[in-house]
């Protein structure tokens, strides 16, 4: 018995006949198969092998241009594996100021076979700066994505000019290029300097608003010592008292930011919510809205009648504009009854006279 459990169990192991080794053999080949075919399953899509990498480059690392004017020239290449690459999409969006001759601040295109794409011309803003172009090409079945980025430094070209009414005017040399326009010729730079049309006429000025009488150009503007009038060139009145935390709103006026409103160095009225001054009926006038909504009307600084009650109807802030006008708001919505709403866009009344332009809306509900 011994012989033959032995001769059994060796025929078995060897496999030297009979079925047992035989499906031992299998189920180790079968076992030694089945881990590369899971393997290959999770790591790779099986199209990877046929995709085509690809890479970008712009024709210069950096462009340089002046502002108000254009770069010209930029290609964009595609390669792959260091050869021209024709076929491939590329897009480039520029940064806000920039535009393409198109008028559009996108491009794209397709690379020709000697795998370029040409941008058109590039418009700069005039306030200029440095940006960064960046080209992307999206991936396809057949190719892989791919960016590339340049700089462009633009220096700053701002042109002050004074336009009048039937054309652009003509430009003011030596105004400062970080300058706001005033009107009236003005112009206020950030340090602090305030130019009529060429000529600094100001300086250290905090701030500065124009306004004008039937035959004269004003502007109102507050220093570190005070306040002033100019009429062209020339200070008309200065005065002493004016917060260094007031803003000029024109006609000696100054409201400061805790809503102290002040005629030349005089407080003149307390809470108040937003103010405009101006030149009317031979006075330097001041409208102004209280913290109740309420609206009042000085002559150098005192008040003239009663307050003022804006319309009822309307949702929106008053804010006085000047010369007796108020404006209850652009586009304000209005309504009488909930199923007959009205849409008003700029309603405005003086001294009380309500004047307002409404369109009916049957779609909007307040």
């Amino acid at each position: 018995m011994t012989d033959r459990t032995s001769e059994s169990l060796s025929r078995f192991v060897d496999g030297e006949s009979g079925s047992p080794a035989v499906a031992r053999r299998h189920i180790i080949q079968g076992a030694a198969w089945s881990v590369p075919v899971i393997m290959f399953a999770t790591t790779t899509p099986a199209f990877a092998a046929s995709t085509t990498p690809v890479d970008l480059s712009f024709d210069k690392s950096s462009y340089s241009a002046s502002g108000c004017s254009s770069i010209s020239g930029v290609k964009i290449t595609a390669m792959s594996n260091k050869v021209a690459k024709a076929g491939v999409s590329v897009s480039v969006s520029l940064p806000q100021g920039y535009a393409f001759s198109t008028g559009s601040t996108t491009y794209s295109g397709v690379s020709d076979t000697n795998g370029v794409v040409a941008l058109p011309a590039i418009s700069t803003p005039g306030a200029g700066g440095t940006v960064v172009l960046t080209a992307v090409a999206a991936a396809t079945a057949s190719t892989s994505s791919a960016q590339a980025s340049a700089n462009a430094a633009v220096t700053p070209n701002v042109v002050a000019a004074v336009a009048n009414s039937s054309s652009s005017g003509s430009a003011v040399s030596g105004v400062a290029s970080d300058s706001q326009p005033l009107g009236g010729g003005y112009f206020l730079a950030s340090d602090g300097s305030l130019y009529n049309q060429s000529t600094v006429v100001a300086s250290g000025v905090l701030s500065a608003k124009v306004y004008t009488s039937p035959s004269a150009t004003f502007v109102s503007y507050n220093t570190n010592s005070g306040g002033s009038r100019l009429s062209g060139s020339t200070v008309a009145e200065s005065y002493s008292g004016v917060p260094t935390n007031a803003t000029s709103v024109g006609a000696d006026y100054y409201l400061t930011t805790g809503g102290d409103l002040y005629y030349k160095g005089s407080k003149v009225a307390s809470g108040v919510q937003s103010a405009a001054g101006s030149y009317r009926n031979s006075h330097y006038a001041a409208d102004y809205i209280d913290g109740n909504g309420q609206l009042f009307i000085l002559y150098e600084g005192v008040q003239q009648g009663s307050a003022i009650s804006f319309p009822s109807e309307s949702n929106v802030a008053v804010k006085p504009l000047g010369s007796g006008f108020f404006l209850t708001g652009s586009g304000a919505s209005i309504t009488r009854t909930p199923s007959s709403p009205r849409v008003c866009t700029a309603p405005s009344f003086r001294a009380g006279t309500t004047k307002t332009k409404c369109a009916t809306s049957t779609t909007l509900r307040v």
